[in-house]
């Protein structure tokens, strides 16, 4: 799934811009998985919490996967 996004915004008084094509891969079969709550996973990346490094354009999408469930 490819997705596109721009973002900017004060960063140590210097204007951050991001300006980005991300390429989003949901594997059938992965080898090892660290179970998260996806809409809680979410919710702290809508609210920029530092301890999730992906922008909200990125993680989002996923859950609008076809097939995808939280569950």
């Amino acid at each position: 799934m490819l997705t596109c996004f721009s973002y900017q915004k004060e960063f140590h008084g210097a204007l951050f811009r991001d300006e980005e094509v991300a390429f989003i891969y949901v594997y059938e079969k992965p080898e090892a998985v660290l179970r998260q709550d996806y809409e809680a996973v979410a919710e702290a990346v809508v609210q920029r919490n530092p301890a999730y490094c992906v922008s909200r354009d990125g993680l989002l999408p996923v859950g609008k996967y076809p097939g995808f469930s939280s569950n």
